[in-house]
């Protein structure tokens, strides 16, 4: 129905695009201020998800679970899910990800 039906599938097209651009000014937003703020942040590509390396996932967890900001902890850096989080909570998170990873016990950083 959808491919036969001009205005419905100039409809989709139209939200895609929305949509497209909505994850775009995220991701944007969220590396633009990864590099200001020298937080290393693996690629974004196309995507959903990006990962920042840590040497201890599980403290970064908490530190920031303490600020009602759930990440995924992995073995060796914190998943962000990008497409999950609206745009102003976007914005200062990568500060926010970089501050916790700063307060990583030095006996824990090696």
């Amino acid at each position: 129905k959808l491919v036969n039906d001009k205005e419905l599938l100039d409809k989709f097209y139209e939200e895609l695009n929305y949509c497209k651009n909505m994850l775009d000014t995220r991701i944007k937003t969220f590396m633009d201020e990864a590099r200001e703020c020298d937080l290393k942040v693996y690629a974004c590509n196309g995507g959903f998800f990006t990962s920042v390396p840590t040497t201890n996932p599980p403290f970064v967890y908490e530190r920031l679970r303490e600020q009602d900001i759930f990440l995924i902890p992995l073995e060796t850096s914190i998943r962000v899910a990008i497409c999950s989080i609206p745009l102003e909570q976007v914005k200062g998170l990568a500060r926010k990800i970089k501050e916790a990873i700063d307060k990583i016990p030095d006996d824990e950083d090696e």
